[in-house]
């Protein structure tokens, strides 16, 4: 059976939506990863979700990622940051 690499995607405005790092963006980065890499994928998608707050409140998506890490659900991590720079995390 193939490994998933989970693929977390979120902005932090409706703007960034559609331009630059975009949903779309990343989910097309993180799809191309996962070929790369010979895996299947599974998208969590945050939408736009602010990143001012010192807590996960607001950000239920990024709250069950780090639920699934923990149990051990999760073995491979993809995020591009706003940057456009990709981070591919094998978890251990």
């Amino acid at each position: 059976m193939k490994e998933t690499l989970h693929i977390y995607t979120r902005v932090s405005t409706a703007v960034q939506k559609e331009e630059g790092t975009s949903l779309v963006t990343q989910r097309e980065h993180g799809k191309k990863k996962a070929k790369e890499l010979g895996m299947k994928h599974k998208f969590w998608d945050e939408g736009d979700a602010s990143s001012n707050y010192e807590t996960f409140d607001n950000r239920p998506k990024m709250r069950q990622l780090m639920f699934a890490v923990n149990e051990g659900s999760v073995k491979h991590l993809f995020v591009l940051d706003n940057g456009g720079v990709e981070l591919y995390l094998p978890v251990i």
